[in-house]
């Protein structure tokens, strides 16, 4: 008897089982389609984020091994051109330590008399010529120069930069006389003029 009045309801409404069928066919289709539309907006959210913190972090991981890298090449450069300043600081001081024990017909290797005066020139000459001397920031071969005043060459003017890794020696010639001064200069790395950045020694005959 329900089941009769029941059917008797959806038939007098004009209401078919295949009708709500369809109906509830068709609701799940908008809804599926709906769907898609909304989720972007929240799904374009999480990748620019994620990109931006990748970005950064990859940037940040970059800077790192730049800054190791450069600061490595700048500190080997530096270590060369210390080591030829004091190779040619050794090689003067030989040649003094050699004349002071030998007689008084005994020459330097460049050819000056070990008891006269020596030249700033053909002590230059020598060592660019017969020293196997690199200097790692310039491909010239001419790595000792004149100077009249090598402090000013090693620590540049005004705090600036000057010729990085040449060896500057005093222009005016070694006196034969006892306590003679010679002054030999380099600037290590830039800023020259900063300290630990300049090798400045002085030799005496």
């Amino acid at each position: 008897m329900g089941s009769f009045r029941v059917e008797f309801f959806k038939t007098s409404l004009g209401i078919s089982s295949t009708f709500c069928s369809k109906k509830i066919t068709a609701l799940k289709r908008t809804a599926i389609l709906i769907e898609p539309k909304m989720a972007p907006k929240s799904l374009l959210i999480i990748p620019r984020a994620s990109a931006f913190v990748i970005f950064s972090a990859v940037y940040v991981v970059s800077m790192l091994v730049w800054t190791a890298t450069t600061r490595s090449a700048v500190q080997e450069k530096a270590a060369t051109v210390k080591s030829n300043h004091n190779q040619v600081v050794d090689f003067i001081n030989s040649e003094i330590n050699r004349c002071d024990q030998g007689d008084e017909n005994l020459k330097t290797k460049w050819g000056d008399p070990c008891k006269g005066e020596w030249f700033s020139e053909r002590v230059i000459n020598y060592i660019n010529q017969n020293i196997k001397i690199i200097n790692p920031y310039t491909s010239k071969k001419e790595i000792v120069k004149q100077a009249q005043d090598p402090r000013i060459q090693a620590e540049g003017k005004a705090g600036q930069s000057t010729e990085m890794g040449i060896i500057f020696l005093s222009s005016k010639n070694f006196s034969s006389e006892a306590g003679s001064e010679w002054v030999i200069g380099t600037c290590i790395k830039s800023p020259c003029v900063a300290a630990g950045n300049n090798e400045l020694t002085s030799v005496y005959r």
